[in-house]
């Protein structure tokens, strides 16, 4: 689903006050739209937080279009520092920012373009992306992007998929339980939350937690217990002696 309508184009300038708001993504993001003439897509935590007026800073993950180098070529050419990711794409570290980059073709299996990469994604709000030159979104599962729009929806043709191991899932379900945990507001439909309880929490249960420890140090019982409760909205408080209150409200 392409976007440039106003509602879209209002959204794109959210998302664009979102990133230079940040000295270190307003540098990174004037360096790939000068080497790009802005032709590379936005998605992930940048999204989700500008559609929940969540203006908290993080990562910024970048896709470019199969074939089109020129972005790595500028983050090399002013020495950017990078390592390989988990996945085997580019992290690049500019200053305190981390930035991720790559193409359809480098994600997974491999894809034609960048709207087929999109609906592979783990999460429908993980699908929304906005490129910058056309002031367009890319929304193929038609999320709200709406700020009081607080509904999380699976992607099971990503976590059910042949490809897809039993550690891929873990990780999977660590990245939608760090996201749950740092919006509470995000809630997911009661379908999901059933299928996740039938078939996604015993295939966590066989894994190796050596795996994935740097993940989630405490352990496999430790998060499959917090996991059942933040995917229910029953999110676990944390008492701090010295306050013997909770920080709940430090994370509203």
């Amino acid at each position: 689903v392409h976007s440039p309508s106003d509602h879209g184009t209002s959204f794109c300038s959210r998302v664009y006050a979102q990133l230079m708001a940040r000295f270190d993504s307003a540098g990174a993001l004037r360096c790939l739209m000068d080497a790009t003439d802005s032709d590379f897509y936005v998605f992930g935590g940048t999204i989700r937080r500008t559609i929940l007026s969540d203006y908290r800073s993080g990562d910024l993950d970048i896709m470019v279009p199969n074939g089109d180098q020129r972005a790595f070529i500028a983050l090399d050419t002013l020495g950017v520092p990078w390592k390989e990711n988990s996945q085997g794409h580019r992290r690049y570290r500019w200053n305190t920012l981390q930035l991720d980059i790559f193409s359809p073709k480098d994600f997974y299996e491999g894809f034609d373009s960048v709207d087929e990469a999109l609906r592979f994604f783990d999460l429908e709000i993980n699908a929304v992306a906005v490129h910058l030159k056309s002031h367009s979104v890319r929304n193929p599962f038609g999320v709200s992007l709406d700020k009081n729009s607080h509904k999380l929806k699976v992607n099971w043709d990503r976590w059910l998929h042949r490809t897809m191991t039993d550690v891929d899932i873990t990780i999977l379900a660590i990245r939608l339980a760090r996201i749950m945990y740092e919006a509470p507001t995000l809630t997911l439909c009661g379908g999901d939350i059933d299928r996740i309880e039938a078939h996604i929490v015993t295939r966590i249960s066989r894994v190796n937690w050596e795996r994935v420890c740097d993940r989630y140090p405490l352990g496999k019982d430790s998060f499959i217990q917090e996991f059942h409760a933040i995917i229910s909205g029953r999110v676990p408080k944390l008492i701090l002696p010295s306050m013997g209150n909770s920080i709940d409200h430090l994370r509203a």
